[in-house]
């Protein structure tokens, strides 16, 4: 694919060496969280690497997900070196099933993210724990409000929110005496974290008895900011993945995962080097993801 570059005095042509795919879950863009910070992560390499052809899909189901997956992987690349990013563990099983029958041709490699990759399949991980920063999440809670708790879980299948579940319950019970945090789980699979509305209309029941929610479904969230913004409610929030602290005045901190900044990173060794780091796992100490209190807290 030809890629023009052009100044006030001349046109380049810029012929692409490399190509980058990256797949997407149904819902994944538009939820100013996760998704939107993995766009981020991969329109900086865009503009970083000129001589690098990027093609990004949003299938309408996991099923056209999987046909797009399909079809990268049995076209001939000619040895082109392409690298082909699944930014969500839910693909893990198209993956697994992928590799019982088949190799990848070669030059071809595939970024798994939120993966520990516990069948060892041939390809590259990585995963970031939010256990630490929402250790702290659940301190802050304790700290925030003499009321109980709610964790909202978008689905029970998203094994990346395992550990914010338990850092949250941990850091809570740490300093108040309870054996364990409420938790509602929205939905069995990706919808649940596009239930927006959903959330808002059960606001009204929450915050009878808790006063504090700890988020963790994505675009759902914003059902819980959004009521806290209409309605007067003796309860505090946090943002998840992303700073939410503007979206309510009642956002008293937010659990941060730096996924653009991870994505550039794996990337440019990739485009670099031709590798990447091996299957990794990012906790608080890494950087990649914090606590970090909302202004005025």
């Amino acid at each position: 694919m030809a890629i023009s570059s052009c100044s006030r005095d001349e046109q380049e042509e810029i012929v692409a060496t490399r190509q980058l795919h990256v797949l997407l879950l149904p819902h994944e863009l538009g939820d100013m969280g996760y998704g939107d910070a993995v766009l981020r992560g991969v329109q900086t390499i865009r503009r970083d690497y000129e001589d690098l052809e990027m093609r990004i899909y949003q299938p309408e189901s996991m099923e056209e997900g999987e046909e797009i997956f399909r079809a990268w992987a049995e076209k001939n690349n000619h040895k082109q070196s392409e690298l082909f990013i699944i930014t969500a563990d839910d693909y893990e099983y198209m993956l697994v099933e992928y590799f019982k029958d088949n190799d990848l041709l070669s030059g071809k490699e595939i970024l798994l993210f939120e993966s520990k990759n516990f069948l060892d399949l041939p390809i590259y991980t990585f995963s970031i724990t939010s256990y630490g920063a929402s250790y702290l999440a659940g301190v802050t809670a304790a700290a925030a409000t003499s009321r109980k708790p709610l964790i909202v879980q978008g689905n029970a299948i998203d094994s990346s929110t395992y550990c914010a579940i338990a850092g949250f319950s941990d850091g809570y019970c740490s300093v108040v005496s309870a054996d364990s945090v409420d938790k509602i789980v929205l939905a069995d699979d990706w919808t649940g974290y596009t239930m927006a509305a959903e959330v808002y209309a059960n606001m009204s029941e929450w915050v009878k008895s808790y006063g504090f929610i700890y988020p963790i479904a994505g675009g759902s969230n914003h059902g819980i900011y959004r009521y806290l913004r209409e309605y007067s409610a003796d309860v505090y929030t946090t943002g998840y993945d992303t700073d939410c602290s503007h979206l309510s005045t009642q956002v008293i901190g937010s659990t941060v995962k730096h996924i653009d900044a991870l994505i550039t990173m794996f990337v440019a060794r990739w485009i670099e080097s031709g590798t990447m780091p091996e299957q990794s796992v990012y906790g608080l100490e890494s950087g990649y993801v914090e606590w970090e209190l909302a202004p005025g807290y």
